[in-house]
């Protein structure tokens, strides 16, 4: 596991202008070399929606997890 690769991000969610947010959301992922050609990662995101937008049109709270191979030739 000495190889793989991890990282994280955070994202806080605000309009531009008036001031609003959106909501906020967490990315975790980890990328690791099976062999010389294939690639294996495993990516992980929450998104909460901020309770300012109750009774607007809301974009859920959501979860997602993927699995991810990738090949090089």
């Amino acid at each position: 596991m000495k190889d793989a690769q991890l990282y994280a991000e955070v994202h806080d969610l605000r309009s531009d202008f008036g001031s609003i947010h959106y909501g906020s959301e967490v990315d975790l992922g980890a990328t690791y070399p099976i062999t010389k050609q294939l690639t294996g990662k495993l990516e992980y995101a929450r998104f909460q929606e901020a309770d300012r937008l109750a009774g607007t049109a809301r974009k859920a709270d959501t979860t997602k997890v993927w699995v991810t191979l990738g090949y090089q030739w």
